[in-house]
């Protein structure tokens, strides 16, 4: 596939994402007396779609575990956002953690990852 092609894919993509969201990044700081305080950081905002998993989904049965019961939500952002596990995404109002990939494609041409809702 050529550079262009690929670009095009991509906008199309982009074009598909309709709501605003953010990434934010669990950090750890010392409380000054022998513990430690969690906080969040934000790192990236930008275009989001949000779409519940359907039990035809069978990476979701891999991931079954780390969803600990809840179902899953599929988070999709332009292919070059920094998401990692374990962060959490605020998207219209919801708050989800990511904890796993959609990895197995040839062409990367948007950022999709498995989520559960923050409790």
């Amino acid at each position: 596939m050529f550079g262009l092609q690929l670009a095009r894919m991509r906008r199309t993509a982009d074009s598909s994402l309709p709501s605003f969201g953010e990434v934010w990044r669990r950090s750890y700081a010392a409380d000054g007396k022998g513990g430690r305080t969690e906080t969040f950081t934000r790192v990236s905002s930008g275009p989001w779609r949000v779409a519940p998993t359907t039990s035809s989904v069978s990476s979701v049965s891999m991931f079954a575990s780390r969803l600990g019961g809840q179902d899953g939500w599929w988070a999709t952002a332009q292919y070059h956002v920094d998401v990692r596990l374990n962060d959490q995404l605020r998207v219209e109002g919801q708050n989800l953690e990511v904890v796993g990939f959609d990895s197995g494609r040839s062409w990367p041409i948007s950022q999709r990852v498995l989520c559960r809702v923050v409790v």
